[in-house]
């Protein structure tokens, strides 16, 4: 994950992210990689419900690689319904 602003990601947004991969492509799990020194990024992913299942030392100038996994059962944003998709279906 990237932005350039602080208010660039929505529930709307992750929803959609975590459908694609697990709904449409059907994806059992997805990855992800992030420096351990980035603790930004780390906690972002944490948060999300991604979880640490790998360190990787001396991968980057300050340190290790983490690599982190979701599973399709433990993705709870796919348990939510975008309000985007709400309002085009006039609920």
């Amino acid at each position: 994950m990237a932005g350039f602003r602080d208010n660039w990601c929505n529930r709307d947004l992750i929803w959609c992210v975590f459908d694609y991969a697990f709904n449409q492509l059907g994806c059992k799990k997805v990855f992800g990689q992030v420096p351990e020194a980035n603790a930004k990024a780390l906690e972002i992913d944490l948060k999300l419900g991604f979880k640490i299942i790998a360190k990787i030392d001396d991968v980057f100038p300050e340190g290790a690689c983490l690599v982190l996994a979701m599973s399709r059962e433990d993705c709870r944003w796919l348990k939510i319904k975008p309000r985007a998709l709400r309002s085009l279906q006039g609920e």
